[in-house]
């Protein structure tokens, strides 16, 4: 799957060619205006994805320690049980 930005640069280019092949200088302004702030448009997503992107990388991880935590409590709890049935009464 493509990023946002590819998507959005895909459209400037789908936009630049219509331009290129427009008929009427008023629709090749248009498109070209078009083509213009969608690739504005991939540029301020590129930078917003790389902002969100991190945080979510360092929440994941944090996640991702919580859970090896609870493991590793639920193994010392099995390894205590354990100990005491090899015990004995």
């Amino acid at each position: 799957m493509s990023s946002r930005s590819e998507r959005y640069l895909a459209n400037a280019e789908k936009c630049q060619q219509s331009a290129d092949a427009a008929n009427t200088s008023g629709t090749k302004r248009l498109y070209g205006v078009l083509a213009s702030q969608w690739r504005q448009l991939a540029d301020e997503a590129e930078w917003t994805d790389k902002i969100v992107s991190q945080p979510l990388l360092e929440i994941r991880h944090a996640d991702f320690l919580q859970q090896i935590d609870k493991a590793e409590c639920a193994i010392q709890e099995f390894g205590k049980v354990l100990a005491a049935n090899n015990r004995g009464p």
